[in-house]
């Protein structure tokens, strides 16, 4: 009666274990992706070719020029003042954004990391546990004897290398 519901319960965790294993790997994925996220977000904080600078000075020069010209100063050396001072204050304004889109890059790689990193311990947790299922299920479904070739062993001496194997004198 005991035997029946060990295999049955052998069954399930084999099934739990294979669950877990699967589980273990896409938790390894995502944790690959994590890591692989990471560099980019820093990049676009840190605007490292200076994409986002350049874009956003040519828009306040050119928004300068606008003025100047609808005001009939365009060419003047008045004109050209106005387009200094706007360059002055995009710069200071620039390096205020920039620290702050900095930090928020700096503390989204470090979360991605964080994150990486958890899902990687996870990740072999439960494909340890995974294995360790899949292996007491083996042993479970075996009962307490195996037959090979004929020679019953204990289970518990065969699979961990200790004990005697028992044999049969005729």
């Amino acid at each position: 009666m005991l035997f029946p519901q060990a295999q049955t319960d052998a069954g399930k965790l084999s099934t739990y274990g294979g669950w877990a294993l699967g589980e273990g790997a896409n938790l390894y994925g995502q944790a690959h992706d994590s890591f692989a996220a990471a560099p980019g977000i820093l990049d676009l904080g840190m605007d490292p070719k200076n994409v986002q600078y350049n874009r956003d000075r040519g828009k306040a020069l050119d928004s300068s020029h606008v003025a100047a010209s609808m005001a009939g100063l365009g060419s003047s050396p008045y004109g050209a003042s106005l387009d200094t001072t706007a360059l002055t204050n995009f710069d200071s304004d620039w390096q205020d954004k920039k620290l702050k889109r900095a930090e928020d890059a700096a503390a989204s790689y470090g979360g991605l990391l964080k994150t990486g990193g958890s899902l990687t311990s996870e990740g072999g947790a439960m494909t340890s546990y995974g294995g360790s299922a899949l292996t007491s299920a083996r042993r479970l479904g075996e009962g307490p004897n195996r037959h090979h070739g004929g020679e019953p062993r204990a289970v518990l001496g065969s699979d961990l290398g200790v004990g005697a194997v028992h044999r049969r004198r005729d």
